[in-house]
């Protein structure tokens, strides 16, 4: 039997998140475990007479690329794919790996030298489609959040089968904060750091871009950061990377450390002229997510965490996004943490202060 909870899923991402129309183009990006979830969203599609393509994929099978392409061929702009997404109304991407590992190995200047080549066809995507990431249960993100696969289920349906538009109210007083505010200062463990905002535009996920959401965010002044901060949980980009520090003048890193794949972290800030710098602060506020699962998708919108993305940032809240990374790095700050707006103690130990 059909677990129902798939439908109900697909429902919010094509009528709510997506708001899929009638003759229109929808990529669907799945790997093989997501079928259920496809199926659902593909059926919702074809009744309303728009038309779905498919992509399939599997991390085993982006190994063997990194393990047997050439730097040259990796380095080749993909003009298929960019010729698709030219031609796409909606790209909806589903997430769930069997095993999150599978990268954890291969050579980290392939990786970085593919996403440069492929960058177009991100810019494609984010500007000109309306788009949605969305994970589907898998083994692999079940053991990485140390649950059994039916615990999982249930952690992923009870973050996102939730109503998004009261939720999306619920974030407006803190966006306001951020479009009228001029400068964020964050303190916590290893941590005080400050950067300006005046001047750029609050923004808000709440379903419409990311499934879950949960998460008010923008892009700094890049060359206002100043300071030094910790990051409590492990980060992953392809590979994980634990322990994160770094350190910030006039907005670029100028130091930066990592209990592992230290080098995997170097290699990054050194993809292109804007990925040593942040792109994005976002503040969590899905209090229904209390737990880390080692996927960013969920953890960043963790309440009572805020994240730093370093590279791209976002053009409509007037940041640069001429980058081909966009990473984002968590914090907790449950645990004496305090974030200010404008010299305003707006949220401590996790907890807002404020209405909403």
């Amino acid at each position: 039997m059909e677990d129902p909870r798939y439908k109900k899923l697909a429902e919010i991402l094509v009528n709510y998140s997506t708001k899929v129309k009638e003759g229109e183009t929808v990529v669907i990006s799945s790997g093989f475990d997501g079928i259920p979830l496809v199926k659902e969203i593909a059926k919702l599609c074809w009744q309303r007479d728009a038309y779905p393509r498919f992509h399939w994929g599997d991390e085993s099978l982006t190994y063997l690329r990194y393990k047997y392409s050439s730097k040259e061929a990796l380095s080749k702009e993909p003009v298929i794919d960019l010729y698709e997404m030219k031609h796409t109304d909606v790209w909806i991407g589903l997430m769930g790996n069997r095993n999150t590992n599978a990268l954890n190995n291969v050579d980290s200047e392939k990786v970085v030298i593919s996403r440069k080549a492929a960058m177009k066809v991100y810019k494609e995507r984010v500007r000109n489609t309306r788009w949605n990431l969305c994970c589907y249960p898998s083994t692999g993100m079940a053991q990485n959040a140390f649950m059994s696969f039916e615990e999982f289920e249930d952690f992923i349906f009870g973050a996102t089968l939730l109503d998004w538009e009261k939720l999306s109210k619920e974030m407006d007083p803190l966006v306001t904060l951020l479009t009228e505010g001029k400068e964020v200062r964050l303190v916590g463990r290893e941590t005080d750091i400050t950067m300006g905002i005046e001047g750029r535009k609050g923004l808000k996920s709440d379903g419409t871009k990311n499934m879950p959401g949960g998460e008010v965010f923008t892009s700094p002044v890049r060359e206002t950061v100043e300071g030094y901060v910790y990051f409590d949980f492990p980060a992953r980009q392809v590979k994980q990377v634990k322990d994160i520090r770094l350190w910030f003048r006039k907005g670029k890193v100028i130091k930066a450390t990592a209990s592992s794949n230290e080098d995997y972290l170097h290699q990054v800030l050194k993809t292109d002229k804007l990925s040593n710098s942040l792109g994005e602060i976002g503040i969590g506020t899905n209090y229904g997510i209390n737990k880390f699962v080692d996927n960013t998708l969920f953890d960043e919108k963790m309440g009572g965490t805020i994240h730093l993305a370093l590279g791209a940032g976002i053009k409509e809240c007037g940041g640069d996004d001429r980058s081909a990374i966009h990473w984002d790095l968590i914090k907790d700050m449950r645990q004496g943490g305090e974030i200010y707006i404008d010299g305003k103690l707006v949220q401590k130990d996790g907890k807002m202060l404020i209405k909403g």
